[in-house]
């Protein structure tokens, strides 16, 4: 391992995997992904309230935003969303992905540190200004610490390494017909094969 190693794990608050998960389909612009479907879950005992405006706002400006990175052929639609410039990502989607996983992590209960430091944290992580990570260290609870560390993984690392992978030509996914067999594991249905090349899978 190479530099220092941050606590990223984040047991105690499992649905961080789902606000990852909504950020990943309104990145690619998934169909069942509207404003109301892509809102954090409302709290226990709580009822679902219509999508408010701030995930209005972002939902929005994501969509523009990536209707500009087709327009520039740095997105591509086909043969699904694929991202094939990275600094396009970094500039212009992942400042919006920060935003909507910022509403997320305060619906969490995140508390005790303001938008524009937490902002700062999910676009830079460790490497943002001294003041940001102070705070993130020493004002917040060990389980928003996490939440924070692994929410600014995903979206600096994670979701544009699978974002930028094709189809049939970097990995394969079973058709689906070959899912709908009863025999196979679910295991087997969701894996994604890594190709070595254009439709053409490892030889072991």
């Amino acid at each position: 391992m190479v530099g220092t190693a941050d606590t990223i794990e984040c047991v105690c608050c499992g649905n961080i995997w789902d606000g990852n998960a909504q950020c990943y389909c309104m990145c690619v612009g998934c169909p069942n992904c509207t404003p109301e479907t892509a809102q954090p879950e409302p709290e226990p005992n709580n009822n679902a309230t219509p999508a408010s405006k701030a995930v209005k706002k972002v939902f929005g400006r994501l969509h523009e935003t990536a209707a500009v990175g087709f327009e520039r052929k740095v997105l591509q639609r086909t043969p699904h969303f694929i991202l094939l410039t990275r600094t396009f990502y970094h500039s212009q989607l992942k400042p919006l992905l920060c935003r909507w996983m910022l509403l997320w992590l305060r619906k969490a209960r995140l508390r005790h540190i303001k938008d524009e430091l937490a902002l700062a944290y999910l676009m830079h992580g460790p490497r943002a200004h001294a003041e940001t990570t102070s705070v993130v260290r020493h004002a917040l609870p060990d389980e928003f610490v996490k939440m924070l560390n692994l929410s600014h993984a995903w979206l600096d690392q994670l979701l544009p390494h699978v974002i930028s992978k094709i189809n049939r030509v970097n990995y394969g996914l079973l058709s689906a017909e070959q899912t709908r067999k009863k025999e196979l594991p679910t295991s087997r249905k969701l894996l994604a094969v890594p190709f070595v090349g254009k439709a053409r899978g490892p030889s072991a």
